[in-house]
This record gives structure tokens, C-alpha cells and sequence, in this order.
């Protein structure tokens, strides 16, 4: 029986957005077992690309506030209630929500304000109020001197009162009624509140009249982030909220066609210290096309998919199935990492500038 050879190759890309791979690229450190290294005398140019992919955050069950590790995040919400009667009948109301998790560990100081411009819950972002509409300035439009309420974040529930003067806010009109919008004011932490998509806790708006209460719910709620974190030049960054992925290319011609794969595994290193995340799941997707950033077109079905939880340095993820399927003679385009939560959380992983993501490829060649 003819003794099987296991062959090993190592690619290593520098990180960077968008660099031109031009100088050959070593080998690291191969295991003793393996008996000879190929070397990969150039990597495809630009090999790598990182970009921002405007997700949308209207249909989240969490809504979030707070500033942390350079992400900032502000609620809006709007009421409409289209009962004239009970509005003429009552002397107050409150909008309750409570906090994702129970009570935080950290509290966020905000102020509430109304909104001046129509926006859609379904596009809004931090710069757009709707689909090719941009805010007058980026992060909402409202008057900062004219202020609802303040609330310290740092309860399981909570809740701020609305007076008749400000009835006009339930309005089924956009004319009149734009909602509200929570800016943070104090406090070093993220957190979140239960949205009306939610089951349980959604945030709502009671109506105090005579001897009764009535509860509604939003007609409209999001999310808006921004992200103001200086990323290096050699820095890779994955994030939710504000959302980036990352596409990855590996050249593997060295590798003969057809053979059989027996492993290949993807090795990625994080920064802890730039990294702000309690887990993050990423999707690994096969690109089906060149690349075109945020219009990339990729696979539906996700190659891979691993978790990263705080404090990780390092993750091994296995891409056998798609390394086989390039070398049996599917068309390779690279690769797509995309956080899962990109609409309903908020959180950054930051990939470690000093460890080289690296594919390794094991592989029996033919007889």
C-alpha cells in the first residue's frame, strides 16, 4: 500500500484595507511532522477588503443607547393613538420600557427629545432619516433646548412622564407627531431596552384617564449608531450596530486539482483591547462574484459559522467543504466574514495586527 503524504500550505495575508499584495509571502511555523512546505511566492492583489454595510435596525427586538469604545448609539420612537377620546380624557401618560438583562450593571444618563423631521423605521441610519433622505445633521434632527425628560438607565424598568402639553407626540399624523429620540448624555456602557417587536417587556406608552389606564405600543422604533473608533491601516474590524465585515482571498493554485482535502482551517487572532463585545457569531459566506463591496454577491448559506466570546485571543475555524470545492474546480472568489447580529446588537471585534490570518490546507495528492 502506497504510503500517504500529507502536504502543507500556509498562506499568510498582511491585514489592511484594500493594500496591494505585491512582496512574496512566507511560511510560518510548520509542524515538525510535516515534511516540506510549499512557498507561495504572491498573493492575489487586494486580498483583502473591510467595509461598512448599511444594515437597518427597525425591526430589532432590542433598541440601543449609551457610548462605549468609540459606538454610540441613540433610540427612536413613535406613538400614534387614534383614539381622540381617551386623549381628551387624559391628564397624563408615561412611557415604560425596560432593560434588556434586568438591572445593569453600569447606568446611562439620556435626555429625551422631539423629533423635527419625518424618518422610516425601516432605513434609518445615522446620516438617512429615510431611503436617500439625509438627516440635517448626522445622528437625528431635534431641538436640544427643548427636552422632554432625563433619566438615569439604571433600573430593570423604567419610565418618564408626559404631560397633555406634549399630547401632540401621540398624533397619527407624521405632519405633526416625528416621535422621540433618547441621546445619551453620562456613562460609559451600551446598554439596551426591549423594542416592540419584542414578546415580553416591548416599550410602550400608558394613558392615565380618570380611574382607567390604556397601553399602546410603537408604530414605529430603531436603533441609530456611529462609529468614530480610528482603525489602523493594518486593522481588520467586524462589527454589529454599526456594522463592517470583511472579505478575505486566498490564492490556492499551489494546491493540485482534484485532490482529496483532508483539513483546512482558518487561524484568526483578536485585540482585546480595541475589541468590545460580550459574544459575537460570524458567518462565513463563499463569494460567488468580484468583489463590489457592500454589493458583494455571496452563497445564502453560510460556509462556516463560529462565536467569539470576550476575552477570546484566537479562533481555529474549519472551511474544508469550501476548500474542497475550489479545488474540484469551483470558481474561488474569496470569502465573506459577516457578524450575525449586524441589526440588533451593538459590539467590535478588532483582528490582532500581530497574528496573520492564516488557511492551512492538508491535502493527499493523487496516486
Amino acid at each position: 500500500m502506497k504510503k500517504t503524504i500529507f502536504f502543507f500550505i500556509a498562506l499568510s495575508i498582511l491585514f489592511g484595507c484594500r493594500d496591494k499584495m505585491q512582496s512574496p509571502v512566507g511560511i510560518g511555523e510548520v509542524p515538525n511532522n510535516i515534511p516540506k512546505p510549499v512557498y507561495i511566492g504572491e498573493l492575489q492583489r487586494d486580498s483583502l477588503s473591510n467595509f461598512y454595510y448599511p444594515a437597518h435596525t427597525g425591526s430589532s427586538k432590542r433598541l440601543w443607547i449609551g457610548d462605549a469604545h468609540n459606538l454610540i448609539a441613540r433610540i427612536l420612537i413613535r406613538f400614534a393613538v387614534d383614539d381622540s377620546v381617551i386623549i381628551a380624557e387624559s391628564d397624563s401618560a408615561r412611557v415604560i420600557f425596560t432593560t434588556y438583562g434586568g438591572v445593569p450593571n453600569k447606568s446611562v444618563a439620556f435626555a429625551v427629545f422631539p423629533i423635527t423631521a419625518n424618518w422610516n423605521e425601516s432605513s434609518v441610519s445615522w446620516t438617512e432619516s429615510s431611503t436617500d433622505t439625509e438627516w440635517s445633521k448626522p445622528g437625528g434632527d431635534y431641538d436640544n433646548l427643548d427636552t422632554i425628560a432625563h433619566i438615569v438607565m439604571n433600573d430593570s424598568v423604567m419610565d418618564f412622564r408626559l404631560l397633555p402639553s406634549r399630547f401632540s407626540l401621540l398624533d397619527t399624523s407624521h405632519i405633526v407627531n416625528n416621535g422621540m429620540i433618547f441621546v445619551y448624555e453620562l456613562g460609559d456602557t451600551l446598554l439596551s431596552v426591549y423594542s416592540k417587536e419584542s414578546v415580553y417587556h416591548s416599550i410602550k406608552i400608558r394613558l392615565y384617564y380618570g380611574d382607567s389606564t390604556k397601553d399602546y405600543s410603537p408604530t414605529d422604533d430603531a436603533f441609530i449608531t456611529n462609529s468614530t473608533y480610528n482603525q489602523g491601516n493594518d486593522e481588520v474590524v467586524l462589527s454589529e450596530g454599526y456594522p463592517e465585515r470583511a472579505l478575505f482571498y486566498f490564492d490556492i493554485d499551489t494546491v493540485p486539482r482534484n485532490v482529496t482535502i483532508n483539513k483546512a482551517f482558518l487561524s484568526f487572532g483578536y485585540d482585546t483591547i480595541n475589541s468590545y463585545l460580550d459574544s459575537m457569531t460570524v458567518y462565513l459566506l463563499s463569494v460567488d462574484s468580484i468583489w463590489e463591496g457592500s454589493e458583494t454577491k455571496t452563497s445564502e448559506v453560510a460556509s462556516a459559522t463560529f462565536t467569539i466570546y470576550k476575552g477570546d485571543t484566537a479562533s481555529v475555524v474549519d472551511i474544508t467543504s469550501l476548500v474542497q470545492y475550489w479545488v474540484n474546480g469551483g470558481e474561488n472568489f474569496g470569502f465573506l466574514l459577516k457578524p450575525k447580529s449586524e441589526s440588533s446588537s451593538c459590539s467590535r471585534l478588532v483582528l490582532d495586527v500581530d497574528k496573520k490570518p492564516t488557511l492551512s490546507v492538508y491535502y493527499t495528492p493523487p496516486p
